[in-house]
This record gives C-alpha cells, sequence and structure tokens, in this order.
C-alpha cells in the first residue's frame, strides 16, 4: 500500500509548514500496514520542497512491519528546520525500513547535535540515493545519521 504525502495536504512549495500533511500521512501508513497480511507499505513524497518543523516518528506497537519511503530524487526536497531530530525509527520499526530518492536540506541550525536521520538499531535497512545538506545558518551542529547496532544495513550512492 502506497500513501502520498500529498493526499493529506502537503504542499511542497518550500514555505507552507507540511509537518501535520506528513504526520497525517505517516499515521495512515502504519494503520495500513498493521491490518494488511503484507505488512509493509510505501510513504511517498512527489517533487516538490517540503518544509518539516518536527520529527517526524516512525513507530508502532506491531512486530514486523516493512517500510519504504521513496522520492523523486534531488526534486523530492525535506527542508529541515533543525530545531529537532528529522527522521526517527521508533519501537518496532527496526527491520526492513527503506529511504530512498529524497534530499534532505537544512535550513538553519538552531540546536547542536540535532540528526537528520536516527536509527536506534535495525536489520535489513537500506538508505539509498539520500543526500542531507545544510543552506542555513549555523548556531551548531548536525549530524547527517546516527546508528545504533545494525545487522545489514546498507547506505549508497548518498
Amino acid at each position: 500500500q502506497e500513501v502520498s504525502v500529498r493526499s493529506f495536504g502537503a504542499v511542497g512549495n518550500g514555505v507552507t509548514d507540511d509537518t501535520a500533511s506528513f504526520k497525517a500521512a505517516i499515521e495512515a501508513l502504519f494503520t495500513t500496514a498493521t491490518t494488511t497480511s503484507s505488512r509493509r507499505g510505501t510513504l511517498y513524497i512527489p517533487a516538490g520542497s517540503y518544509l518539516i518543523s518536527d520529527t517526524l516518528l516512525f513507530a508502532t506497537t506491531m512486530s514486523s512491519v516493512a517500510i519504504y519511503i521513496r522520492g523523486e530524487g534531488s526534486s523530492s526536497e525535506i527542508l529541515w528546520t533543525m530545531n529537532k531530530n528529522l527522521i526517527q525509527l521508533g519501537a518496532y520499526v527496526d527491520r526492513d525500513f527503506t529511504i530512498r530518492d529524497i534530499k534532505i536540506t537544512s535550513t538553519t541550525i538552531t540546536k547542536s547535535n540535532m540528526v537528520a536521520i536516527s536509527v536506534g538499531s535495525c536489520t535489513n535497512c537500506l538508505f539509498e540515493h539520500v543526500s542531507v545538506s545544510s543552506t542555513g545558518v549555523s548556531a551548531g551542529y548536525a549530524r547527517a545519521f546516527l546508528f545504533g547496532p545494525c545487522i545489514q544495513c546498507t547506505l549508497t550512492k548518498l
């Protein structure tokens, strides 16, 4: 099952805060993924620049849910305000997780030690064609990825 952030009101113009639309799409994704026999789902991020101002938490109370996030390469951009971590993998989203073909651009670093993609631990995770860069004024520092223990995790062509 594929869920598009645009179906939940995301504008993608780089000005409108699309956080609520992304969170609603993620909630729908998990509802669908945990109620189907395949136990998997895709979050689709169409071309556009999406302003995100809060952490996008991928977590569920169901085990063995496979989540796939895909965009359209550098034309699918997440503008990260960096006041919080951007993508956090939470409970039970620890295996078969994929992010591919997206661009993450920080707009302003307002706090130190922020992380674009934080993974507590994972098995069989793939991060492919994901770029993380900064264009904002620096008042601190940030990391692109933070990983806990990983088994069969792959970062390619970032």
